[in-house]
């Protein structure tokens, strides 16, 4: 990919002619690393060239005229899609599989980008938040760690109990676990070890 091409892209996608930042904040980089992409001083990776593309809507490798039977039958899929059909069932009553339905539809690039997906709100902690890929489903490595310890532990989760250092409530799947975070603990036993310090001292 050209610089000329990078910089195409990055207008496609942020809309905007100062991209270079929004483009970096988009894809999770460092603004200077999109900054010597743009200057040809750094190589983009395929994987990172596919993202730029999939995001701009566009196909990142050349495609030949989509011919009348290809065009019908992807305006028959996106038809079925709006009415919840899901690529099995489609792909069941045209006659095909399901990876080559789906694969018809990312080729000429009819998914929704991710930048027009919509806020989604975390399962675990409940922050709304915007998520970089279509399999995001937690705002953070946390919340899944958590999420998949609740599945695998269900028998050690408890009732909701007030926190020993600040009174909030919260719910623990640790059975011993007496704050609700590290900073409560913390907090308490720095106090704890201060006023071990004056006894010790009045003796």
């Amino acid at each position: 990919m050209t610089p000329k091409e990078l910089e195409r892209l990055g207008i496609a996608i942020t809309a905007s002619t100062d991209w270079i930042a929004p483009l970096a904040k988009l894809l999770g980089f460092k603004e200077s690393l999109v900054r010597k992409w743009w200057m040809g001083k750094t190589k983009i990776t395929s994987p990172k060239q596919h993202i730029l593309f999939l995001l701009a809507g566009e196909p990142d490798t050349p495609l030949s005229p989509i011919s009348d039977q290809t065009r019908g039958r992807l305006a028959r899929i996106m038809a079925m899609r709006e009415q919840g059909y899901t690529y099995k069932s489609i792909g069941q009553q045209m006659g095909v599989s399901h990876q080559a339905v789906a694969g018809l539809v990312i080729r000429y690039r009819r998914v929704k980008p991710v930048a027009e997906m919509s806020r989604l709100q975390c399962p675990v902690c409940s922050v709304t938040f915007q998520p970089k890929a279509r399999t995001h489903r937690f705002c953070s490595i946390r919340c899944v760690r958590a999420k998949r310890r609740l599945l695998n532990c269900p028998s050690t989760s408890r009732d909701p109990e007030p926190c020993l250092e600040c009174g909030t409530v919260f719910q623990s799947i640790q059975p011993t676990a007496k704050f609700c975070s590290c900073q409560c603990r913390n907090n308490f036993h720095r106090r704890k070890y201060q006023r071990m310090l004056k006894a010790k001292a009045a003796a």
